[in-house]
């Protein structure tokens, strides 16, 4: 079958982006890619979700330093 090709900036199913979902899923490998790509940190949800809501420990930190939201102790 054919797949489609996904931009690092593209809006999936639910208004999730390609971030969010490697963010939620805790894939700091993917994150790194998708970041240096261009994906924008603060795209959010139809819920309103924004990748950092959905991810912690170091792939949180690394989204935060890359401009999506304060880094926790700073502010």
């Amino acid at each position: 079958g054919q797949h489609r090709r996904y931009g690092a900036r593209e809006c999936l199913q639910f208004g999730r982006t390609a971030l969010w979902l490697a963010a939620s899923g805790g894939h700091l490998e993917m994150v790194n890619v998708l970041l240096d790509a261009g994906a924008d940190t603060t795209l959010r949800d139809k819920d309103g979700t924004a990748p950092t809501d959905v991810a912690k420990g170091k792939v949180k930190a690394t989204i935060q330093v890359s401009g999506g939201g304060e880094v926790e102790g700073e502010g």
